[in-house]
């Protein structure tokens, strides 16, 4: 697994109350998802403190960071389980 994807999982769970786990589907794009309770407004300053974190391990890298409510994510997996391979 890429370095970039670890740290962005490590910088995630340090910034929220849940559970974070990291896919990647047959084209290679990584898929963090923080599964937890938050507002959009602390959810874009998360991302970004995410992003700045996978950046600082790469140049370049596909990723997808979600941040969803269980439900919502139960919903996500249940469309996308066949697509995507957990790597975290």
């Amino acid at each position: 697994m890429n370095d970039a994807i670890i740290a962005g999982a490590k910088k995630l769970s340090e910034l929220i109350n849940g559970t974070v786990e990291a896919y990647v589907d047959e084209d290679g794009s990584y898929y963090l998802i923080g599964i937890t309770d938050m507002d959009c407004r602390t959810n874009a300053r998360i991302i970004t403190q995410v992003l700045d974190e996978i950046y600082k391990h790469t140049d370049s890298i596909n990723v997808t960071i979600l941040l969803m409510e269980k439900n919502a994510y139960k919903s996500y997996m249940e469309k996308n389980k066949s697509a995507l391979k957990r790597v975290l």
